[in-house]
């Protein structure tokens, strides 16, 4: 492929030099909102090789323990080799977020892989409680 970019002039490489990419990280006060926040990440991949095992992480840690972890294998997508893939992954922040609690999302390239990145963009949506009806 000849465009390394989705938009835009630039994107990001990622290779065996890039195992955890693109890091976000804020603290709890940090995050606007309060009650049941979602936090999203949205971007585009190009990858020219087999299947990505690359992860979408979500961390929140509170006095430097994990509070919450989770994980979306880019690979699950339905990619097209060559092509500019959409990848969209959301997750439900504690409900009780503390001012200090640390949250970080970002790409793990557990397996050094090389693909491109662009149009990253993380954000935090307030909503109604899951939970009730």
């Amino acid at each position: 492929t000849e465009n390394f970019n989705y938009s835009g002039t630039k994107s990001a490489i990622l290779d065996s030099s890039a195992i955890y990419a693109l890091t976000f990280q804020r603290n709890g006060r940090e995050l606007p909102g309060s009650g049941y926040r979602w936090m999203n990440c949205t971007f585009r991949f190009l990858s020219e090789g087999g299947p990505l095992s690359a992860l979408v992480v979500m961390e929140v840690n509170r006095n430097k323990e994990k509070l919450s972890y989770s994980t979306y294998n880019i690979g699950e997508f339905d990619v097209q080799s060559g092509k500019w893939n959409k990848v969209t992954f959301s997750r439900l922040l504690p409900d009780d977020l503390q001012p200090d609690d640390e949250i970080k999302m970002y790409i793990w390239n557990k397996d050094q892989q090389n693909f491109c990145v662009d149009d990253f963009c993380i954000s935090i949506d307030n909503g109604d409680d899951p939970y009730v009806e």
